[in-house]
């Protein structure tokens, strides 16, 4: 893979890290926090995460942690979208949807090596 394009991945996951922590620190001090938001933005966090680490690493099984990370951004995203009257929370499944479609790139490249 080309560096720029891990470069992309790396970018792609740490912005929805970023904003999936955001949305836990947000949430976790709230009035009404919301368990099940936290829960989806904990899991795409940690899925991010690793897939980063993964990618750094120039690990063997990235399609693995890849394809669990698009299943997990992907649910984070629609909890998000509940929540699409409160912009950070619209804004943070935004992101996690892109690094989805970013995800799904990488999946795809990982199958045809």
């Amino acid at each position: 893979m080309i560096l720029q394009q891990t470069d992309n991945f790396i970018k792609s996951c740490m912005k929805a890290w970023l904003l999936c922590q955001s949305c836990i620190h947000t949430e976790t001090v709230s009035a009404k926090p919301r368990s099940v938001l936290i829960s989806k933005c904990r899991v795409c966090s940690s899925s991010c995460f690793a897939v980063v680490g993964r990618l750094i690493s120039n690990a063997d099984d990235i399609q693995e942690y890849a394809f669990r990370c698009v299943l997990d951004c992907n649910e984070c995203f629609e909890e998000c979208e509940k929540y699409s009257n409160i912009e950070d929370i619209e804004y943070c499944g935004q992101v996690c949807l892109d690094c989805a479609y970013m995800l799904k790139k990488l999946v795809v490249v990982s199958n045809l090596n």
